[in-house]
């Protein structure tokens, strides 16, 4: 029984003839209804603009991870090529080499968000959406 996926109750259940079938006067169900597939639309736009910047955000720490291990990579071979006596000194300076891009990376991904953030809507625009709903809900009473 545990394996079994749970059914859905309802699974030909039209919300739109469902509220039709309420006929309250004055209200235009179906307005009310197109309302709320333009907010499920914007809210789909929403998330997919934050599914892509969460990707190019994983790519890129995947591209300085590989970067990382590259350069692991040719200091290990460099410092092996080194006598003896200077293998100290080589590692070192690869260390604070890897150090410094280290950090750099991490400024970049801090300021990630900011310099990588889609354009926005202007306070103006967001007021002239809200304004447009307040009067398709409006129409929709009538």
């Amino acid at each position: 029984m545990a394996d079994q996926e749970p059914k859905n109750p309802w699974p030909n259940l039209d919300v739109g003839e469902l509220f039709k079938q309420f006929q309250i006067p004055g209200v235009d169900v179906s307005k009310l209804i197109e309302g709320q597939r333009e907010n499920i639309k914007a809210l789909q736009e929403a998330n997919q603009t934050a599914l892509q910047g969460w990707q190019n955000l994983m790519t890129r720490q995947t591209e300085l991870m590989r970067e990382a291990f590259e350069a692991w990579q040719a200091s290990m071979s460099d410092t092996a090529k080194t006598p003896p006596a200077e293998m100290a000194q080589k590692q070192i300076e690869h260390g604070q080499k890897a150090i410094e891009k280290a950090l750099s990376n991490m400024r970049e991904l801090l300021k990630w968000p900011s310099s990588r953030r889609p354009t926005r809507r202007t306070s103006s625009g967001s007021a002239s959406k809200r304004a447009s709903k307040k009067s398709r809900i409006a129409s929709a009473v009538r």
